[in-house]
């Protein structure tokens, strides 16, 4: 008990240290552990991106004798921070480009085939249902934001993002069919063979609409720079 003071003093201590090295970094003088700084801030911001886009659900489609619906693209927030850099275009602005990957990008959607087929005089229709998984080997892009500095009268510090811009090139796609019923087992008995058809017809879908997911991560990253990054970042930047 009587030591107990003395630890109390000893933590107290350890903590301030702890906090100077981390504002330390936030060093407008220092661009290196200003680099790391932000790095740090743009990880913790996963859950702000998680609440706006993860999963990210898109519109249903249709293309020929496929439909798909219950769209669902999963791990946005998943993201992993490789490298960040800063400059200086002026003495208010700290210019950010960003390299980060996503590891476990999955979707996950519902399937209908159907086809028909005239037999003598009668239309003769056969549908198939699935539940296809989607994976996506990892995806690598950037993102790129300038951050405006802003010292008040009162020697208050803001700081406000403009112009995020995020980048993905999506990798390859695997897709696994995952038939109902009698028909899924003769697939799967033969093979998979409806994966191979499946991943084609996915493919071109995830063409059309690699600009749509790019747009919501865009807006969800975007989001989360000007309210998290931006905001955190003017508490802890040393002029």
């Amino acid at each position: 008990m009587r030591a107990a003071p003395l630890l109390l003093l000893g933590l107290a201590a350890l903590l301030a240290a702890s906090d100077a090295q981390g504002t330390a970094n936030c060093d407008l003088g220092d661009p290196a552990g200003l680099s790391d700084c932000i790095k740090q801030l743009l990880v913790e911001a996963r859950p702000k991106v998680a609440q706006e886009a993860d999963p990210l659900r898109l519109p249903n489609n249709r293309d020929g004798d496929v439909e798909l619906s219950n769209i669902r693209v999963h791990g946005i927030s998943g993201y992993s921070v490789d490298g960040l850099s800063v400059s200086f275009p002026s003495d208010q602005q700290i210019a950010v480009r960003a390299t980060i990957s996503w590891p476990h990008i999955n979707g996950k959607l519902d399937a209908k085939i159907r086809k028909c087929k005239k037999v003598i005089f009668k239309k003769v229709c056969v549908s198939v249902r699935g539940r296809p998984e989607v994976r996506v080997g990892r995806t690598v892009g950037s993102l790129t934001t300038t951050l405006n500095v802003h010292v008040g009268g009162d020697g208050r510090i803001t700081v406000t993002a403009s112009g995020t811009r995020v980048s993905l090139n999506l990798a390859s796609i695997r897709v696994k069919a995952n038939l109902r019923g009698a028909i899924g087992f003769f697939n799967r008995l033969f093979g998979d063979p409806a994966s191979k058809i499946t991943t084609k017809l996915a493919n071109k879908w995830w063409g059309k609409n690699k600009g749509k997911i790019e747009g919501k991560a865009r807006d969800a990253l975007d989001k989360a720079v000007r309210e998290k990054v931006a905001v955190h970042l003017a508490r802890l930047l040393k002029i």
